[in-house]
């Protein structure tokens, strides 16, 4: 199924459910990506997550067909920034 992008939308929304788990101290980052109607998951962004002290990049993934992205990591503060050719990059304190 290929997803069809509106290139006359600028601004790319992104839902991220965040969960804290204590396990290990570790923290789960999950989401998905959305155009800015909500409505089409976007496939192939990248997703790129930022420690905040020192700005120095942890990881990095494209997401899968239905738009999701998922990041496991030691408890810490951090920035997500979210970026599509055709779209606005969106960032994320977390």
């Amino acid at each position: 199924m290929k997803i069809k992008y509106f290139p006359q939308l600028s601004l790319i929304v992104a839902f991220i459910t965040l969960s804290t788990t204590a396990v290990s101290q570790n923290l789960k980052i999950t989401g998905t990506v959305y155009d800015s109607s909500g409505s089409i998951a976007l496939q192939k962004s990248v997703v790129s997550l930022v420690r905040l002290n020192d700005s120095s990049l942890v990881s990095f993934q494209r997401t899968g067909a239905a738009g999701t992205f998922e990041f496991e990591v030691p408890l810490d503060t951090f920035i997500v920034i979210i970026e599509h050719p055709q779209f606005d990059s969106k960032t994320l304190y977390v």
